[in-house]
């Protein structure tokens, strides 16, 4: 079974317990009925629908990817194309203290065949406490029509200093989704950290664009980090960051 074949088998399940109802008896239309509905859209189930498409972008991003077909290989400058990415980046950080802090940190991304690795390296300020992430995944991105790709990377995430030392750090799972044209991506990605400690869900959505016509980019993103998944004790953060890199 293929990566692409896993996409389509896990995200049909969520899309036909959305879309079971929409299957009902209806009489035959009369011609003036016809003509009447084919200037409208009907879709009687559509907002039912948002709602697991909704929760899949959130919980597995690039299960999305099951609603598409496959993609002729992707032009110079996309996502899914060979690349290497390079990224510095800085901004406020947020947590249950009422004061801000801040964050800068540095992330390094490889692509070639289908096969993709990264590693970041980040530090978060929000006096008194000082914490430094440091997290790297393999895995694989499928490309697919309408410029989208996604994948998944499995990896590993170290943390270091109070009060979290032992409680974030742990096996990684990544679930990207990127939309591309040209150099201009949004990444759409839940992370998951699995600790002996407990379990986690992080997000990221992150956009950049080109600087004129060089392969140097700026950008924006914003991150949850450490959102318990079971335990409202752990300490989470809230980043909003600004960055630039290059696309190679």
């Amino acid at each position: 079974m293929t990566a692409r074949s896993v996409f389509t088998l896990s995200f049909g399940i969520l899309a036909t317990l959305g879309a079971g109802g929409s299957l009902r008896a209806q009489t035959s239309p009369t011609p003036d009925s016809l003509r009447r509905d084919s200037t409208r859209v009907q879709c009687v189930d559509c907002g039912m629908l948002m709602i697991p498409v909704g929760a899949v972008l959130l919980a597995a991003p690039s299960l999305v990817l099951s609603f598409f077909d496959s993609a002729p290989p992707p032009a110079r400058g996309e996502y899914a194309n060979h690349h290497v990415a390079l990224y510095l980046m800085g901004g406020p950080v947020a947590s249950q203290n009422p004061d801000l802090g801040w964050t800068y940190g540095g992330d390094a991304e490889l692509l070639t065949h289908h096969l993709y690795a990264d590693a970041r390296l980040e530090q978060y300020y929000l006096l008194p406490q000082h914490l430094g992430y440091a997290t790297g995944h393999i895995g694989f991105v499928l490309e697919s029509e309408h410029r989208l790709s996604g994948g998944m990377g499995v990896g590993y995430r170290g943390v270091h200093g109070p009060p979290v030392d032992g409680k974030q750090q742990g096996l990684e799972v990544a679930l990207p989704l990127v939309w591309s044209t040209g150099d201009r991506w949004w990444r759409f990605e839940s992370f998951y950290v699995v600790t002996t400690h407990r379990s986690t869900w992080n997000y990221r959505v992150q956009g950049e664009w080109p600087l004129g016509r060089s392969r140097y980019v700026a950008g924006v993103k914003a991150e949850t980090i450490a959102l318990p998944i079971s335990d409202r004790s752990n300490i989470s953060w809230v980043t909003l960051t600004a960055l630039v890199g290059v696309h190679r």
